[in-house]
């Protein structure tokens, strides 16, 4: 830039030199004319060569005066008119640059821009992704817990049955055993003090027995009933059925939906058989299967929100 406008300025330079050079050699060969055709010309003439050097003087001298005067008229002008362009020109060329460089530095944080909201929006997508898998978590812990809870409740309910009834029977047959005695007493006219005695001291022998036999066939039973409403699996089916409507359609759910499937299908099968020897292990075995199957989505599941 520098050096493109020094060399317009020695352009300008030689142009007025030369100008100027014509300019003189002009004036000089102008009175060199004059000389020889005016004042050393043989034709007669009414003026003096005083009276033709006095006005050619000043004719010579106002036109060479104008033409000196329009001459750098000219050269100003052009001088202002090339000026006025360059400065044009470095105007431009700084507003090109700013504009350059503007848009330059809006192409950048567009950039930036555009990543931090990529950031932002996986982030974003990653916390929901986060916050469903951690419910799904939460909902399978209570499924497998009272899905466990109704297997064992079941296992246990038929010796809980037994020790009720045996208990009932036990207490069925000293009941009997004390009304007889009760009977007995009634009918004790003809008995003797010491056979009363005996028979007193039997019925309140049987009296504690009933008393005690009664205690524990209500226990037996509370057991039952324990038991029962301990194993009725109503918030495992909560759970399933509340697991299977958020995680169909999910991607990399199938493997575990497929496995809570066969869980909750095979769990009351086996039991309705009467197959509890074999559900034990095959519970523990689906359960951690079911786990590690919860695991894997986990991750599949997260990471999809980085892609």
């Amino acid at each position: 830039m520098n050096n493109h406008k020094t060399n317009k300025h020695d352009i300008k330079l030689e142009k007025a030199t030369t100008f100027l050079i014509i300019y003189i050699i002009s004036s000089v060969f102008i009175l060199i004319i004059i000389k020889y055709v005016v004042f050393e010309n043989e034709a007669y003439s009414l003026l003096t060569n005083e009276g033709w050097a006095s006005f050619l003087g000043s004719y010579v001298g106002g036109v060479l005066g104008g033409l000196g005067t329009l001459l750098a008229m000219y050269l100003t002008l052009k001088n202002t008119i090339e000026l006025q362009e360059e400065n044009k020109k470095d105007t431009e060329e700084k507003i090109a640059q700013n504009n350059y460089l503007h848009n330059k530095e809006y192409q950048s944080d567009k950039i930036q821009r555009e990543k931090e909201r990529r950031e932002d929006e996986g982030n974003r997508r990653r916390a929901i992704r986060i916050a469903f898998a951690d419910d799904i978590a939460e909902e399978l812990g209570r499924y497998l817990a009272d899905i466990s809870k109704y297997h064992y409740a079941s296992v246990l309910s038929g010796s809980y049955y037994d020790s009720k009834n045996q208990a009932y029977s036990e207490m069925t047959e000293m009941e009997k055993k004390l009304k007889d005695i009760y009977m007995e007493i009634e009918n004790s006219k003809d008995l003797t003090e010491e056979q009363i005695f005996q028979l007193a001291a039997k019925q309140k022998r049987f009296e504690i027995e009933y008393e005690t036999k009664r205690n524990n066939y209500y226990e037996r039973k509370k057991e039952c009933e324990n038991n029962s409403n301990s194993g009725n699996r109503i918030i495992a089916n909560e759970c399933f059925f509340t697991l299977k409507n958020k995680l169909i359609g999910v991607d990399d759910a199938e493997d575990l939906l497929s496995s809570l499937q066969e869980l909750h299908s095979k769990s009351s099968t086996l039991q309705d058989k009467g197959l509890d020897s074999q559900i034990g292990n095959w519970l523990e075995n689906i359960t951690q299967r079911i786990i590690k199957e919860y695991d894997n989505f986990r991750k599949k599941y997260i990471d999809m929100s980085e892609i």
